[in-house]
This record gives C-alpha cells, structure tokens and sequence, in this order.
C-alpha cells in the first residue's frame, strides 16, 4: 500500500494512502482522473478493526481464517462516495487539508499546519 505521494505535492500526502491501482491509472482508482485515497490512519485503524472482527469471527467458528491486508483493503475502496461506509477521500489538495484540519487521529500540530494551508489555498482561489 502506497502512503503519501513522492512528488512535488504538498507535505499533506505524506498522511494519505493511495488506492493501490492508482500508479497504473485503474479506473476504479479514479474519480475525475483524481486518485481515491484514505487518511493513513484512518486506513490502519480500519485494518486492524477489520483483522480483530476477523480473529473472533474464526474463534467463533463463523470464519476459517482472518482475511489478509490486500483482501480488507478490497472493502475500503470498494465502497462508493455516497456509501455511509465510504472512508476514501477524492484526493484534491483542498478536500485532504480540509480532513487534516479535523480528524481525531492527527495531532494539533497537523491540524495547525492543515488549517494554514487550506486558508491559503482559500485565498489562491478567489
């Protein structure tokens, strides 16, 4: 799994993960020629849930075995914008600062940062 984007692209990418299909332009990793991507951590906290589910569903006897990474990452992109289980972001600047600027997961230091840089792309903008 691809976390942030080793381009010239802002310092925020280093806190998103891509869809994994992106680097070779699968339409499914697409919306408007823009990469789906989620907040890395959100993306981890999200695997772990899943592979604990995962560990008592197979204690319980409901499941043979835990699903892998790539199999729980299947469901994190699988889902549609307008899906209330949707987590992936449509990845343009203004949209991944605006989540930097609130989630729960980042510290107040990153959500200091995201908040300046998204009144500044603001500003550029009009």
């Amino acid at each position: 799994m691809k976390i942030g984007k080793r381009s010239n692209q802002g310092w925020w990418w280093d806190h998103f993960v891509e869809h994994p299909g992106y680097a070779v332009k699968d339409p499914a990793s697409m919306v408007s020629g823009k990469a789906k991507v989620v907040c890395a951590r959100l993306y981890e906290q999200r695997v772990v849930h899943e592979q604990a589910m995962d560990e008592q569903q197979v204690h319980l006897g409901q499941q043979d075995a835990p699903r892998d990474e790539v199999a729980i990452a299947g469901i994190v992109w699988a889902s549609g914008l307008n899906d209330p289980q949707c987590t992936w972001l449509i990845s343009r600047p203004t949209t991944l600062l605006c989540h930097l600027c609130d989630c729960a997961l980042h510290s107040e230091d990153v959500h200091s940062q995201a908040r300046l840089e998204y009144k500044m792309a603001q500003l550029a903008l009009n």
